[in-house]
């Protein structure tokens, strides 16, 4: 049995989800979700588990399960009976989430908390050989960022859209689907803010895509007939007040939405204006259109290193600017 302990936000969830039912059908794996990363949030994390609301509904691992897939040594079964008792306790239950999270992507971790812990670093984002180590095990838990890699969730991208595509929606949400399947061009326009601008330390790993950025990927479409623009972002306010003098007048500010219907209606659109950022690249790759025709910044990361390691993963056909 695999487990899978899914971190993030939407697309986050998503990306793991595909990847491990790709990994679990190749090596004839049952696989599970761990969810515990979202039974004690601190109340500035507003992240909450999606994957149903997208059509999408993998077995939950029990707490046994987790031990199990973890082989716990006799220190780490003491650590976990302490973490799932103080996970009762609102602020025991946020301090010893964090304090378990991060051991679970130590070194140390191996030798005296788990014996099949696997764990992927970011510095190994370009490496598959954790792939065939899945094979070796009976039992394997991964806690792990893969980075955004379509090209090991290629042959499920048509199942995933398809699940996507016909969950039921609102009226609200209908409405600016009718929108966009009317349009000739629907171009997607993703503008993040949210955290990148509101938490210090994302927004030190992160940044922001700049105004130029936006600038100029809508500039391509000038002199371009029948696009229409649709604009998602978590912050409609600023963007209006910092876009006003490039935006079009016909842009439609797509509101009343929660993440995961935004996300439907960005998967419809033919093209896309993408942030740094999987909720928005996730849905144009899902979108199946052409990669001449999804624009997304050439700075993912702040730090070289780690911007560099994903460039190299995201698709070669997309406009990088």
């Amino acid at each position: 049995m695999i487990v899978i302990k899914l971190v993030g936000g939407l697309a986050s969830q998503l990306h793991k989800y595909a990847v491990i039912s790709v990994i679990s059908k190749k090596y004839n794996k049952e696989f599970k979700v761990d969810l515990s990363a979202y039974d004690n949030l601190s109340e500035d994390n507003v992240m909450t588990y999606d994957l149903p609301n997208l059509g999408m509904k993998p077995s939950v691992a029990s707490y046994d399960d987790v031990k199990k897939a973890k082989g716990l040594t006799f220190i780490g079964r003491v650590l976990y009976f302490f973490v799932n008792l103080f996970s009762k306790i609102p602020f025991l239950g946020v301090f010893s989430q964090k304090v378990l999270n991060r051991l679970e992507f130590m070194d140390l971790n191996k030798q005296f908390i788990t014996k099949s812990c696997l764990s992927i670093h970011v510095s190994k984002y370009t490496s598959l050989d954790w792939v065939e180590k899945i094979a070796e095990s009976e039992n394997v838990f991964i806690y792990a960022e893969f980075g955004l890699r379509f090209d090991l969730i290629e042959s499920v991208r048509g199942e995933l859209r398809n699940k996507i595509t016909n969950i039921a929606l609102s009226d609200n949400v209908n409405s600016y689907l009718e929108k966009i399947k009317k349009s000739v061009v629907s171009l997607s326009m993703h503008v993040r803010r949210g955290d990148y601008v509101s938490n210090e330390k994302v927004n030190q790993f992160h940044g922001t895509c700049t105004k130029e950025y936006y600038k100029e990927a809508l500039s391509k479409y000038k002199g371009t007939d029948n696009v229409q623009l649709f604009v998602f972002s978590d912050d409609l306010e600023w963007v209006k007040s910092a876009f006003k003098e490039f935006l079009p007048e016909n842009s439609i500010l797509v509101s009343g939405n929660k993440n995961f219907e935004d996300f439907t209606l960005m998967v419809n659109c033919t093209d896309h204006i993408v942030a740094n950022s999987g909720f928005s690249s996730v849905s144009a790759w899902l979108s199946g259109t052409e990669e001449c025709n999804v624009t997304s910044p050439a700075k993912w990361f702040l730090d070289d290193f780690t911007n560099k390691s994903q460039m190299k993963l995201l698709p070669k056909g997309w406009n990088y600017l």
